[in-house]
């Protein structure tokens, strides 16, 4: 057993000096009581890890993070949520209301240097087994951090490299050749990982999103927000949920808007496009002066789409490059009809014809055609709703996803043989990872249909 021998006696000598950083601690924008949780001694039995993400603010990594960390509550595994930045609302507030430690740094006193020495004096002083981080300035952060600690390191990608800046891709390329091991949130994404960085499929697994079906149950009926954005309650409304960003193909939603105004027939309520999140106010205001029937309300950025998405009649993407888009897969939770590209992991998901309606990438008059077919078909669109929510039931839910995570812990810190041991526990084995309900899927085996 691990006791008081020299490495305890060293990891307390850590504590120690950690305590004496810049501003105190190097712990920013956390409570007291947040920092002495984060300090305390596991439990025996117990793997610390410490879940590395920009921000808590918004987004679908935050939400993802958000919903494997509450998940764990279940398990063995000890989570320490880390924002490399001080905007945590609203997925930090909920996860300490939920009594998990977040600790967040100050970004704007640290700097760069200064969050990586912070977030090593915290490793050390957490007493963490294992550092996951999530997205690629995350990983680079943690890759940074552990130098010389000898902790493994797990990197989770959620989007693909189609569209991204040459600099993003060395970044991401040095972050999972550091790592132990890399994730990927669908099959497509884990094989472009192997592809383009030159990866051993070995150190590629697919740990799929999960959706908390509760989530959609006992919202706000679709009648009160149309009588909120002042629409008829036979108004057919496709909601766009997503930021402005060139992997989003924002021209292709334009045009898509367009084509449908240009087809709707005279005799049905015109459509109305409800957009949801940043950077699309230009276009919501030029689509808005040149339509003819249609309809354009822009909601911003808000806390959760989950009451758009409730109340929608259709969903649609007209994405170039994707992981496995949050937003698909909660339509889908919702019941709800999805209009959407090829791109990623999307067909992963979507069964074209069965539970959606696919087009491919770019093809913009494919997808108003499949939306003029489902927004005049209330049999056809219900039934895809129904066998969707089926679908994100059986392939993504929370506890698929924590199993799946919880198997790549058991595989980084079985193989290592100079693995960190949590107090506590025998040195002669790895600390214990729950293995789950099932073994977490083969790498190279896509979720069946």
């Amino acid at each position: 057993m691990v006791g008081g021998d020299r490495r305890t006696r060293s990891r307390s000598r850590d504590r120690s000096k950690s305590r004496r950083g810049p501003s105190g601690d190097g712990f920013q924008g956390s409570s007291a009581a947040t920092d002495r949780s984060a300090r305390r001694d596991p439990e025996p039995g117990a793997v610390r890890v410490a879940l590395v993400v920009g921000q808590l603010s918004v987004g679908g990594t935050e939400r993802q993070v958000h919903e494997l960390a509450r998940t764990f509550r279940a398990t063995p595994v000890q989570p320490i949520v880390v924002s490399l930045t001080d905007r945590v609302a609203p997925f930090g507030t909920r996860l300490r209301q939920a009594g998990v430690t977040v600790v967040a740094l100050d970004h704007t006193a640290l700097g760069v240097p200064g969050r990586v020495r912070a977030l090593a004096r915290l490793f050390r002083a957490a007493g963490v087994d294992l550092v996951h981080s999530f997205g690629d300035a995350a990983g680079a952060f943690s890759v940074a951090a552990t130098l010389g600690l000898r902790l493994p390191h797990v990197h989770s990608v959620r989007s693909g490299r189609r569209g991204r800046p040459l600099w993003s891709a060395l970044l991401r390329g040095l972050v999972a050749h550091r790592a132990a091991a890399v994730t990927a949130n669908s099959e497509a994404l884990r094989r472009e990982m192997v592809s383009s960085y030159r990866l051993r499929p070995s150190r590629v697994y697919l740990t799929p999103n999960g959706v908390d079906m509760d989530r959609f149950s006992g919202l706000d009926p679709a009648a009160a927000l149309r009588r909120d954005l002042g629409l008829t309650e036979t108004a057919r409304v496709v909601a766009y949920v997503g930021r402005a960003h060139p992997t989003k193909d924002i021209p292709s939603l334009v045009d898509v808007i367009r084509q449908v105004d240009r087809r709707w027939s005279e005799r049905a309520d015109p459509p109305c496009f409800v957009l949801v999140g940043r950077g699309l106010e230009a276009q919501a205001g030029r689509l808005a002066a040149s339509l003819r029937r249609a309809t354009i309300r822009h909601v911003g950025v808000i806390a959760d789409a989950d009451r758009v998405i409730s109340a929608c009649d259709i969903l649609l993407l007209t994405s170039r490059s994707e992981g496995m888009p949050n937003v698909v897969l909660e339509a889908m939770a919702a019941g709800k009809a999805v209009v959407a590209t090829r791109a990623g992991g999307i067909p992963e998901a979507i069964v074209d014809g069965r539970t959606g309606r696919l087009a491919p990438v770019g093809d913009a008059r494919a997808l108003a055609t499949a939306l003029l077919a489902l927004s005049t078909d209330d049999e056809a669109r219900d039934a895809l709703g129904r066998r969707a929510r089926t679908r994100v039931r059986r392939l993504f839910s929370p506890a698929a996803a924590r199993d799946a995570v919880c198997g790549v812990y058991r595989d980084v810190l079985g193989v290592r043989p100079r693995a960190r041991q949590t107090p506590g526990v025998s040195a002669a084995r790895s600390p214990r990872v729950p293995s789950g309900a099932a073994d977490p899927p083969e790498p190279s085996r896509p979720p069946p249909p």
